[in-house]
C-alpha cells in the first residue's frame, strides 16, 4: 500500500518543486518507509513506499532502467515473479534483489501497452517513456490498487488517492451530482466517476496513454464468460481448487514483516486463516496474527464460537475487538481526515477497530476474505436453471438438501421454483401486465411507506438528467442471467466490487495496513467461473467445493456451517447504544443540507419511523444520509 503520484504537462512546463514536496509530505502516511521524486520539464513522478515484500527492501522509487529511457512509479505486488524473471532474462540475479517495479518496467520494454496482460497480482503504476514522451498507466484486473487522475488543459495528474490530488491547488472541488445520485440510489453502474466532477478513477483492467495527442483509455483484459474448467472426477476438481487456493494465499503471505488475517468466523476468512496458518507453520515462521470482532452483548451477531474453533485448530496469536462497544457513527480522526468519498458499508466501524489492533501488533499486511461468496458463487441460480429446463427430479434432490441445511420446508421451497419457473411463464403476458399495473396503483396509495416514494428529489433528477444517464449505462449491461455461469459472471463484473475494494483501501491506509485478498486471485476466479454448477451447490450446501477442499484444514463446525450471523443486529445495537444522540443531531442537519437532492416526503416518513423505533431499512437510510451530510460539511465541496 504505497502511494504513487505524478504530474505531466503537455506543454513541457516544469512542475512546482514546493507542490511536489507538499504531496510527498501528505502521502507519507501511506508509505512511511521511503519517499522520492524524479522530475524533468514536463513530467514529475513521485512515490511514498511502504516496504511490505522482501524485494521492496532493496527498492528505490521512482526507478529507471539501465539506459534511463523509462522511469516508473508503482504500487505493486506481483504473483508470477518466477515466470517473469525467466521470460525477461533476470535468471542471473538473486530474486530478492529484483523489485516488482523492475519487472514491470522490463515488461513494458518488451511488450509495450500489452505488458499488463502478462502480470498477475495487485498493481497500479505509471511509466514515463522518454523517447516517445508518453505516460503509460495501468491498474490491476479487479481494481485492488486504486488509481485516480485529472486532466485539466495541458496538465494531467494522477495519484493513489483522491485526497492527494486535492492537495494540488489547480484542481477544483466541484461536486459530481450524478455520482451523488448514484450514491443515494446505491447504483454502481459507473466505475469511473468519483464524487468530484474533475477527478476520474481508472477502471479495473484498464490502461491509459497520455501524450500530446490527449488521453487514450484502453481495456487490456476481460474475464471470459465462457471459460470452462474440466477434470475427470469431483475429487480432481477439489484437489485442483485446493492447490489454486493455497497458491493464492501463499503469494499474498510474501511479506517483509509480519502478516495477519481477518477472522470473522465465517467460511471465507476462516479458510484463508487456516490455510495461511498452515503455510506459516511449514515455513517455520511466527504464528499468524488474527483479528476478530465479537459481540458478546448481541448474541444474534456474535461469532465468537466459530472464531474460537478456528483459533484453537492451529497456532495463532488472536486479538479480539469488543465491537459491541464501538460507535458506527464515529470514524477515528485519522480516517475522517482522509475520507475523500462517502462510505456506505454499515460494518466499516469494525474494520477501523481491527486495523487499529493490527497496527498495535506491528502487522503491516492483513489477509482479508472479502467476498469469497462472489469468487466461488453460492450456485443458487443453478436451481433456476434446472427449473427452466424442467429437470424437476434433479431440482427436487437439490431443494431437499437445501431445505435440510437451512431449516426451510421442502414443499414450500420447491413450490417457489415450480411457480416462478414452471407455471408463471405460462400465464398470458396481457394478464401479467394487468396484474402488475393493479399492484403498482395499490402501492402508490401507501403514502405511509417510504419505500413507495423515490429517494431522489424529482427536480434534481430532471436537472442532472439522472434517468437518462442511468438508462445509458444500463443499456450496455447484459440481459438477466439464465444460467448459473451467467449469474456468476455478472456478479464478478458488478461495479460494487471495485468500489468496495477502494473503500477498504481508504479505510486501511491511515493505519499503515496493506490489505491482500486471496479470493480475488485471477487464476482462482477463472477456475471457479468455469466450474460445473453442481460443484458450487451440492448436498444442500452452497460453495461446496471450498468446503470440501478444506477437509482436514478447517474445524468441521466451521467447514459445514450452513449460514452466517446477521451483523445488522449488531449495527443497530451499537448505533442506538453509542451513537443515537449524534445521529439524531446529524439527521436534523442532513434534512436541511440534502434538501436539494432527496425527496422530502421520503426523508420525513423515514424520520418518523426512526423516531418511533421501527423500520430497520429507514434507520439505514437515515444513517447513510447523515454520513453524506457530515462529509459534505467537512469537505466543503460545492455543486
Amino acid at each position: 500500500m504505497s502511494a504513487i503520484f505524478g504530474i505531466h504537462t503537455i506543454d513541457g512546463h516544469p512542475s512546482d518543486p514546493a507542490e511536489l514536496q507538499r504531496l510527498l509530505g501528505y502521502l507519507a502516511r501511506r508509505g512511511p518507509d521511503a519517499a522520492g521524486v524524479w522530475a524533468e520539464p514536463g513530467i514529475a513522478l513521485g512515490n511514498c513506499l511502504l516496504r511490505t515484500t522482501p524485494e521492496s527492501l532493496h527498492e528505490k522509487m521512482p526507478a529507471t532502467n539501465t539506459d534511463r529511457s523509462c522511469y516508473i512509479t508503482a504500487d505493486a505486488r506481483l504473483d508470477n515473479r518466477d515466470e517473469l524473471i525467466r521470460d525477461l532474462g533476470f535468471q542471473e540475479i538473486p530474486p530478492n534483489n529484483i523489485p516488482d517495479s523492475t519487472l514491470i518496467l522490463a515488461a513494458y520494454q518488451k511488450w509495450g501497452d500489452y505488458c499488463p496482460t502478462h502480470l498477475l497480482g495487485d498493481f497500479a503504476f505509471a511509466i514515463w517513456d522518454c523517447e516517445t514522451r508518453t505516460l503509460f498507466c495501468a491498474r490491476d484486473h479487479f481494481g485492488i490498487k486504486p488509481f485516480y487522475y485529472v486532466k485539466s488543459g495541458p496538465r494531467f495528474a494522477f495519484c493513489s488517492c483522491i485526497d492527494g490530488l486535492l492537495k494540488l491547488d489547480w484542481i477544483p472541488r466541484r461536486l459530481n451530482e450524478l455520482r451523488l445520485a448514484n450514491h443515494l440510489t446505491t447504483f454502481f453502474g459507473d466505475t469511473a466517476a468519483t464524487f468530484y466532477a474533475d477527478i476520474v478513477r481508472l477502471p479495473p483492467a484498464h490502461s491509459l496513454r497520455v501524450n500530446e495527442h490527449g488521453v487514450r483509455l484502453a481495456k487490456y483484459w476481460t474475464l471470459n464468460p465462457a471459460c470452462e474448467t474440466r477434470f475427470n472426477s469431483d475429487q480432481e476438481y477439489v484437489e485442483a481448487f485446493r492447490a489454486l487456493f493455497q497458491e493464492a494465499v501463499r503469494t499474498r503471505l510474501r511479506t517483509a514483516g509480519r502478516a495477519g488475517s481477518m477472522l470473522s468466523g465465517g467460511l471465507d476468512s476462516s479458510s484463508i486463516t487456516a490455510m495461511a496458518g498452515r503455510l506459516q507453520c511449514e515455513q517455520g515462521r511466527r504464528p499468524l496474527a488474527t483479528f476478530s470482532a465479537v459481540f458478546d452483548e448481541v448474541p444474534r451477531s456474535n461469532e465468537r464460537r466459530f472464531v474460537t474453533a478456528a483459533v484453537e485448530s492451529g497456532g495463532f496469536e488472536a486479538s479480539y475487538l469488543a465491537a459491541d462497544q464501538c460507535n458506527p457513527f464515529l470514524a477515528p480522526p485519522e480516517v475522517a481526515e482522509t475520507q475523500a468519498e462517502v462510505h456506505v458499508a454499515t460494518n466499516m466501524f469494525l474494520n477501523w477497530g481491527l486495523y487499529s489492533l493490527a497496527r498495535k501488533r506491528g502487522v503491516q499486511v492483513v489477509l482479508d476474505g472479502f467476498d469469497g461468496d462472489t469468487t466461488i458463487s453460492h450456485g443458487v441460480t443453478y436451481l433456476l436453471e434446472l427449473a427452466r429446463a424442467n429437470e424437476w427430479l434433479e431440482l427436487s434432490r437439490l431443494v431437499k438438501g437445501a431445505a435440510r441445511t437451512s431449516g426451510c420446508s421442502t414443499p414450500g421451497l420447491l413450490w417457489a421454483y415450480v411457480w416462478h419457473q414452471g407455471l408463471l411463464p405460462k400465464i398470458p403476458s396481457q394478464s401479467l401486465r394487468l396484474g402488475r399495473g393493479v399492484a403498482r396503483r395499490w402501492r402508490s396509495t401507501c403514502r405511509g411507506n417510504p419505500a413507495c416514494d423515490c429517494v431522489l428529489d424529482r427536480e434534481f433528477v430532471k436537472r442532472v438528467g439522472f434517468r437518462e444517464y442511468r438508462d445509458s449505462l444500463r443499456a450496455t449491461a447484459p440481459p438477466p442471467a439464465k444460467t448459473e455461469k451467467e449469474a456468476h459472471y455478472q456478479t464478478l463484473a458488478w461495479g460494487v466490487m471495485p468500489a468496495t475494494l477502494e473503500m477498504l483501501d481508504q479505510a486501511a491506509a491511515p493505519f499503515g495496513i496493506e490489505l491482500r485478498f486471496p479470493f480475488w486471485d485471477r487464476r482462482l476466479i477463472e477456475f471457479c467461473l468455469g466450474l460445473p454448477p453442481r460443484l458450487k451447490i451440492h448436498g444442500g450446501y452452497t460453495r461446496w467445493i471450498l468446503r470440501k477442499a478444506m477437509d482436514g484444514i478447517l474445524p468441521r463446525e466451521v467447514q459445514w456451517r450452513p449460514d452466517k450471523s446477521n451483523l445488522g443486529h449488531a449495527f443497530n445495537h451499537c448505533l442506538f447504544k453509542h451513537g443515537y444522540s449524534a445521529l439524531t443531531d446529524a439527521i436534523t442537519a442532513a434534512q436541511r443540507r440534502l434538501r436539494p437532492y432527496v425527496c422530502a416526503h421520503h426523508f420525513d416518513a423515514s424520520r418518523r419511523c426512526f423516531m418511533a423505533g421501527r423500520g430497520e431499512r429507514q434507520t439505514l437510510f437515515l444513517w447513510q444520509m447523515a454520513n453524506l451530510s457530515r462529509w459534505l460539511e467537512r469537505t466543503g465541496i460545492q455543486a
